[in-house]
């Protein structure tokens, strides 16, 4: 069992929604997690976690990976699609085998544990983001690309 200090907020809505309550009722640990659905002030509320956990099956590049890296969030993710094509493991984030709760629980707890690693993936995701993905780096890319100016990182089918 994770410290008591760990709640776990559920944000955004899935086929899972209702059950995960049930689930956390089931397992003695319903006050400690809170399903709150959708919510179109998203940012704010992640703005307040302690770190960001994307358990995805399957995923393409999503919003919420790069507005949790450019605000400064620890990340577990699961080795899948544009979360494993952006998260470098113990660089700028934690990367966990896809469906492993156990392997969740791991990395949980090395954030928990050290948080040192906490600090410097958050640190690093974020210098990441302002390089890569933020909107001034995109804009220089698109620059590259329309100049014919790319080096190689772009490409250009005809």
């Amino acid at each position: 069992m994770p410290p008591p200090s760990v709640r776990l907020i559920v944000l955004g809505t899935g086929p899972m929604a209702d059950e995960i309550a049930v689930i956390a009722r089931e397992y003695g640990v319903a006050e400690r997690v809170h399903v709150l659905g959708f919510r179109a002030d998203i940012h704010d509320y992640m703005a307040h976690l302690d770190a960001l956990l994307m358990p995805s099956f399957h995923e393409g590049l999503p919003y919420t990976l790069l507005e949790a890296m450019s605000l400064g969030l620890p990340i577990i993710a699961s080795r899948v699609g544009g979360l494993a094509e952006v998260l470098r493991h113990e660089r700028t984030g934690l990367l966990v085998p896809v469906g492993d709760p156990d392997a969740i629980a791991e990395a949980l707890a090395q954030l928990v544990q050290r948080p040192e690693l906490a600090a410097d993936l958050a640190r690093r995701a974020g210098e990441e983001q302002r390089a890569h993905y933020s909107l001034r780096a995109m804009a220089e890319r698109y620059g590259q690309l329309l100049r014919g100016e790319f080096d190689g990182a772009v490409g250009v089918s005809s």
